[in-house]
Formats: C-alpha cells, structure tokens, sequence
C-alpha cells in the first residue's frame, strides 16, 4: 500500500509540473495583450470621468507620465 501511495503521489507530482509550465507559457504569452487592454481601459476611464467632470464639448488634453 505504501508503494501505490508513493507510486500515486509522484504521478501527482509530475501532473503538478506539467500544469505548472502550460500556465506559465500560457501568461508569457497572453501578458502583453491583457497590459495593452488594460492601458485603454485605464485610458477611456480618464476620458469619460474628464467629460463628466469639465462638461461637453471635451476641451481637454490626458496625458500619461512615466
């Protein structure tokens, strides 16, 4: 019995590694794209909180520092 738990735990183990290196390839990957969505959302946030603000027509200027 304590061969089949050890035998199951390794098989665990190396099931555990495979997933682990789908999931890192799988953020390199998609990481860029989910940053770039994430700026224009940011960016449209900006946009229409300034409209809401200041009023139409939208005569303002956003700008990003780095």
């Amino acid at each position: 019995e304590m061969a089949n738990q050890r035998k199951e735990f390794e098989e665990m183990g190396a099931t555990e590694k495979e997933l682990w290196s789908a999931l890192l390839r799988l953020a390199n990957t998609n990481f860029g794209e989910v940053f770039a969505a994430w700026i224009h959302f940011k960016a449209m946030k900006v946009y229409v909180e300034s409209v809401l603000r200041y009023g139409l027509p939208p005569d303002f200027m956003s700008a990003t520092i780095k």
